[in-house]
């Protein structure tokens, strides 16, 4: 069916984007980034809203494995030149980048009052449900404080200090994302208690601690306001919040 058709393009396209040979500027006749760039833009992340929940998932998968891979210390290259496996892996973190940067301009052009239309709505959940899987899997935590802090600005509908102005289902998953922000991954919990053995010998990076405490006196003024949603959604929100915490 159509929708099969739809799902194995994705998984195709996303071969593609993971294994085309690192780009060559001085040869024309290779394929550039911005080609790379195009084709991401053009499959995968239209589908991330795709009315059909199965594919929308499976654009969301695509775009978790292109996180994962791109995060990983290897690449999974069949070549035995260590310098192009490099150069392959430096290229699909710059496709991971594209990724990032699309839910970043997604989530940052989302205004709650001028929103009239449930489309929008949409939109901006889709991309924050996608982040709250994949940031876990972000292999800088500049990029897990950069969405954080999006996500407290979103809280105070863009900016302009109304606390809880959002609908409840975008707050909640506003919430559930910046939960994925929050959260330690295996690494850091590594690095942690070898701290805590041998003493600050890592030079842990003290950027996500900062931003958990700057999260944590944001949240305590400014609880989510229940008055325009309904009561499920402030029950969630409820609930997402305490974890937050």
């Amino acid at each position: 069916g159509a929708n099969a058709l739809l799902r194995q393009i994705l998984k195709v396209s996303t071969s593609l984007l993971l294994v085309t040979p690192p780009v060559n500027h001085n040869n024309s006749n290779i394929v550039s980034e911005k080609d790379l760039a195009k084709l991401l833009h053009t499959t995968i992340v239209p589908m991330f809203h795709d009315v059909r929940p199965k594919v929308r998932k499976a654009a969301w998968g695509c775009g978790m494995e292109i996180i994962v891979v791109a995060s990983s210390s290897s690449a999974s290259s069949g070549s035995n030149d260590a310098g192009t496996m490099q150069q392959q892996q430096q290229q699909r973190k710059v496709i991971a980048d594209f990724l990032w940067e699309y839910c970043h301009a997604v989530i940052t052009n989302y205004v709650p009052s001028s929103v009239s239309s449930k489309d929008k709505s949409s939109k901006v959940i889709h991309v924050l449900r996608f982040l709250s899987a994949a940031l876990p899997y972000a292999d800088d935590e500049r990029i897990r404080i950069r969405f954080g802090e999006c996500c407290l600005t979103m809280l105070t509908g863009g900016g302009d200090g109304g606390g809880g102005s959002v609908p409840g289902e975008v707050g909640k998953e506003i919430l559930v994302t910046l939960l994925s922000c929050l959260e330690m991954t295996d690494h850091e919990q590594e690095l942690r208690e070898d701290d805590i053995m041998l003493g600050p010998t890592t030079n842990p990076n003290e950027n996500m601690p900062k931003f958990a405490a700057k999260a944590l006196t944001f949240l305590l003024q400014h609880r989510p306001n229940s008055s325009n949603n309904s009561s499920n959604d402030w029950q969630d929100m409820n609930v997402m919040y305490g974890r937050c915490i």
